[in-house]
């Protein structure tokens, strides 16, 4: 990442399933739009680090169109704050997690993925984790409907904010 280039964080639990097609997703609808972020994704919980995304989410992200990278899960790091200008969480549990964690005096954006989804504004992804295929594909309707939301808000933006 250049140090000049602005960065956002997706955040779910483990960082296998909704985070990682959040990531999948925004990346490439940014880029589409002509916009020079960095997209990562971590989860709040270390119960899943160094694992693969799950299939059934590659299978989703993939059946769209979007390009899935190798991926190994890992949860949010302390230099995360430092690094990203914005995390989004994919709960309202997950923003909380990520206010609570933040240190003092850092004033990088943390917000909800689905702030700016034009059919779920503000809901929260329910996470496919266990279920079935059909919950997959409903969990990544969601995060694709928010990362749209997000990618044409992002375009309207004069600049993303910065870093403290």
């Amino acid at each position: 990442m250049a140090s000049d280039q602005h960065a956002i964080l997706v955040v779910c639990t483990g960082n296998i399933c909704r985070s990682t097609m959040g990531e999948w997703m925004l990346r490439d609808m940014v880029r589409a739009r002509g916009l020079d972020l960095h997209v990562a994704s971590a989860g709040t919980s270390a119960e899943e680090t160094g694992n693969p995304a799950s299939r059934y989410s590659v299978e989703e992200a993939r059946r769209r169109g979007y390009r899935v990278p190798d991926h190994s899960a890992r949860q949010v790091r302390d230099e995360d704050f430092a690094i990203f200008d914005v995390m989004l969480g994919m709960t309202r549990r997950h923003m909380d997690l990520l206010e609570r964690r933040r240190p003092a005096g850092v004033t990088m954006l943390v917000g909800h993925f689905m702030e700016h989804s034009p059919r779920w504004p503000g809901e929260d992804v329910p996470d496919p984790w266990g279920g079935s295929r059909a919950d997959y594909a409903h969990a990544a309707d969601m995060i694709e409907d928010g990362a749209k939301g997000l990618a044409q808000w992002l375009l309207q933006q004069v600049s993303m904010p910065v870093r403290r």
